[in-house]
């Protein structure tokens, strides 16, 4: 659109782009939000119009002429959030490098602004495109201007607006005039709402019209309302009408594109950690030196590989499935700009080297642990080669991990990401070459050349990311938690969703006909008490039931009427039964959607077993994440959460064995505080929850009850999280006063750990982040937040990142020892599945003593404390037993 002017309204962008993206932060921690979304609205702009010219309006800030009008103008706005605040002068700084215009004016808003630029603009016959959310921008629509909804992606026109509204754009502030606007404060007339002031507009044209006319208007009170409140009518109407002739600079060759300054622009980019969007040049063809190696040159290759003693390499597959995906070549590069291609599957005809003969050669060299391997996201390669009879050895350098250490928030941890953002490298996406959607093809099926320069950029890109992120590691003070808890995990979650695990599809099958007989009962037991049948799916029928019918009290409201969630469904269980029956019905239905019939689809079609993906790069507390299925959330608690675990079962002639840490967390809380009386109870061998209820409950050791304990330990875990009064009273079904009692005597009797919180927390706001025992940092900006509540999350977070976080690293640790002594031994054992503070082994029967021993000797051996660490352990041939 060359000769359409752009006018964005930055501040409705800024905002709306800071609450779209709430989570995200740089490198180093800051909230980098509304400058991406904003950026990111404004690249959209300039690639896909390409305006003819562009400027941003912001307020100025202040009074405006609209308070000495009206005081109570904008009364109810919330002043601009700390988080939000800090990033306008990098919305600046990057407006600035770019060559876009900047526009403020004091004693006038945004609007104003936009409103006299838009109508001087489109007068001298340029198109005009206001970008903006905002509703008041609507009066400007005419025959050059329109408006766009970056959210909706559409661009409005007037006649547009008259289609919904049945009026003039013009006439939109008298539309305010009546209505009112509750986000800005304008009064409007009481009693009269949108609806019903369009069709007073339809019917007497104007706002004057409507007034003059009062006494003809249906509904005396209605009448009543527009006569006594004329003045207040006009007011609003002044109020929400947009002032157009101000003194500003309104040429629109004014506002052509200037040259920026990309380097700046780039920097800033790469500052904030915004990798998708630097603009790297790829490197000129000279600097590249990438090559395919043929059958005859292999042997070569594998020398240079020995010979470096250290190398990256990549692998390349038919598709993103590490247990089914062919291979379809290897890449190798030992020095920056230089790598080498082995193709295995090559389109067209193209030479290609023999897969075992490959591996034949190659094979030792990625076994050999006394050659350092790096790569990105070495999990998928090291699964793919031991598919094959090749187990990966010597993994030295994952640049996926280290990204992930540095920043466990970071937006996106791609090797293009990461070359972008680090090394200032515009990499080839895979898109590129196998295209997206219905029309993607496999790599194998790809020209030989165009795979060999993919290939050989990805290992090529590892080898510099590992260059430059190494430093960053030791910097930070994160090698020891790279090195001894995240690089050796490699292999053993390889080898983990390599094996999978056997599940028994029959007993699945029965337990699906069982469940589909109960929810039908429950369904017509819920007609029953409903006395009406009505779709229990339906969140609209269900509100009509629960607040109408049965009258029940609303509990939480949403923008489509009374909440109907879990939450509300479980808090009103206890007034009635059918919510409680609903609650069973939904939770029922879940386990059969989730697990009963989705686990048998997840068998592997080329193993006949179950092979989730365990992940080290998700969770920010350093906790192991599960996919593809899920299995760390299979319910034990219920009896049908039961059967489903039942169905799993160990092969032929081995017992499924599992070893849990007892009490992890709270063991990692006694440590961390030093409180005297909670060592002393775990040194004791006491039972933690026990003494913490014979606290609570003022009662002796022996008198303290099931029910007692209970409550005991949802205070004690409840404090790691940062529960409070009203939130134990909930999960408890106690008063506020009663929960509040319960954290009292809690603290009394633990002052250490109080301290140790209150430590926790100063530290973090000090610094802006927290670290686990082993060294992980967790960024905590929102930490010096100026909402309460925003910062109350984060020093809740704080807190339990640092227990938590310590509980993953512990486990991390302890699923290395445990592999290197099975290894040590020969154990016949393998390792299955990890949920949280629980292994999950398959063992040979003759040989599950010895190995349960060694096993637990490690775990509890794997990190010294103030106090002793416990596991607990079972067997059984299905994992229900354990």
């Amino acid at each position: 659109m060359p000769d359409t002017l752009f006018l964005l309204d930055g501040h409705s962008l800024i905002y709306q782009s800071f609450y779209a993206l709430p989570g995200l932060l740089s490198p180093d921690g800051r909230p980098t939000g509304a400058v991406f979304g904003f950026v990111r609205v404004l690249d959209k702009i300039l690639k896909e119009h390409a305006p003819g010219g562009v400027a941003v309006v912001l307020d100025k800030g202040g009074r405006t002429f609209r308070h000495e009008a009206y005081p109570d103008y904008k009364k109810n706005r919330k002043p601009m959030p700390d988080e939000l605040k800090a990033q306008i002068p990098l919305i600046l700084d990057i407006l600035e490098a770019r060559g876009i215009r900047i526009l403020e004016q004091e004693g006038v808003e945004a609007d104003d602004v936009l409103g006299t630029i838009a109508k001087r603009a489109s007068e001298k016959g340029m198109e005009v495109v206001i970008v903006t959310r905002d509703k008041d921008l609507h009066q400007l629509l005419g025959p050059r201007v329109r408006i766009y909804d970056p959210r909706t992606d559409t661009i409005q026109d007037a006649d547009d607006f008259r289609r919904t509204k049945g009026i003039e754009p013009a006439r939109f502030p008298d539309l305010i005039g009546l209505a009112g606007d509750t986000s800005d404060n304008i009064p409007g007339v009481p009693g009269i709402g949108e609806k019903t002031a369009l069709s007073l507009l339809g019917e007497f044209g104007d706002l004057e019209g409507v007034l003059a006319g009062w006494e003809r208007i249906k509904g005396p009170k209605r009448r009543e309302k527009i006569r006594d409140f004329a003045g207040q009518a006009r007011l609003s109407r002044d109020l929400a009408d947009l002032k157009t002739d101000l003194d500003v600079e309104a040429d629109p060759q004014a506002f052509r594109l200037r040259d920026g300054e990309d380097r700046k622009v780039q920097a800033l980019y790469r500052m904030l950690g915004f990798g998708s969007l630097v603009t790297g040049e790829k490197e000129e063809a000279g600097a590249r030196d990438y090559e395919t190696v043929g059958p005859s040159d292999l042997a070569s290759l594998a020398a240079d590989l020995r010979n470096a003693g250290t190398f990256a390499f990549d692998l390349e597959t038919t598709g993103p499935d590490p247990i089914g995906s062919d291979l379809v070549g290897m890449s190798f590069a030992v020095e920056p700009g230089r790598a080498r291609y082995v193709p295995i599957r090559s389109f067209g005809g193209a030479t290609a080297v023999d897969e075992e003969e490959a591996l034949r050669v190659l094979g030792p060299l990625l076994s050999d642990p006394d050659l350092g391997k790096i790569g990105h996201n070495l999990k998928f390669d090291a699964t793919v080669l031991l598919r094959r009879g090749v187990p990966l050895k010597g993994i030295a350098f994952d640049t996926l991990l280290a990204a992930y250490l540095l920043n466990p928030g970071r937006r996106s941890l791609s090797l293009d990401a990461q070359a972008a953002e680090v090394l200032s490298l515009k990499t080839t996406p895979i898109t590129a070459l196998i295209g997206e959607g219905k029309d993607q093809k496999t790599l194998d099926l790809v020209d030989p050349e165009a795979v060999c320069a993919y290939a050989c950029e990805d290992a090529d890109v590892a080898l510099r990311l590992k260059e430059a992120l190494s430093p960053r590691l030791e910097a930070e003070g994160l090698r020891e938690v790279f090195a001894r808890a995240e690089m050796p995990l490699v292999g053993i979650l390889a080898a983990m969703e390599c094996e999978g695990v056997a599940l028994d599809e029959s007993a699945l099958t029965a337990l699906d006909r069982e469940i589909e007989k109960r929810l039908e009962a429950l369904e017509a037991r819920v007609h029953d008490e409903a006395g009406e049948v009505f779709n229990l799916n339906s969140p609209k029928q269900l509100q009509t039931i629960l607040y109408e019918k049965l009258d029940l009290p609303v509990v939480k409201r949403t923008k489509t009427g009374p909440s109907t969630d879990a939450g509300v469904l479980e808090e009103l269980g206890r007034l009635h039964v059918l919510p409680a029956l609903l609650s069973e019905y939904r939770g029922l239905k879940k386990l059969q959607t989730t697990y009963v019939r989705a686990l048998p689809k997840a068998v592997h079609p080329a193993t006949g077993r179950l092979h989730a993906s365990f992940n080290q790069a998700v969770a920010a507390t350093g906790r192991l994440s599960c996919s593809r299925p899920n299995l760390q959330n299979i319910p034990t608690r219920t009896e049908t959460g039961r059967r489903i675990r039942e169905a799993f079962h160990p092969r032929g002639g081995h017992r499924f064995l599992t070893a849990d840490y007892s009490q992890v967390e709270l063991r990692i809380m006694a440590h961390l505080s030093e409180d005297t009386e909670m060592v002393g109870a775990f040194g004791a061998g006491e039972d933690i929850h026990a003494a913490v209820a014979s606290e609570i409950f003022s009662v002796g050791p022996s008198e303290v009850d099931k029910e007692m304990r209970r409550t005991a330990k949802a205070v004690n875990f409840g404090i790691l999280y940062g529960l409070t009064a009203f939130g134990l009273s909930k999960d408890l079904g106690i008063s506020r006063a009663e929960g509040s009692r319960f954290i009292e005597r809690y603290f009394e009797k633990y002052a250490g750990v109080r301290r140790f919180i209150d430590e926790v927390i100063e530290g973090a706001r000090e610094e802006g982040r927290v670290r686990t025992m082993l060294g992980r940092l967790r960024n905590l900006p929102e930490i010096r937040s100026g909402n309460r509540n925003r910062r109350l999350f984060a020093e809740r977070t704080a807190v339990n990142t640092v227990i938590q976080g310590s509980a993953a690293d512990l486990i991390k640790l302890a699923m290395v020892a445990v592999n290197g002594r099975v290894e040590r031994e020969g154990w016949p054992a393998r390792m299955l599945i990890q949920i949280h503070d629980e292994l999950l082994y398959e063992v040979e029967a003759e040989s599950l003593e010895e190995v349960r021993r060694g096993v637990v000797e490690e775990m509890e051996g794997v990190m010294s404390l103030h106090v002793p660490l416990k596991v607990k352990w079972a067997a059984g041939d299905n994992w229900m037993e354990l």
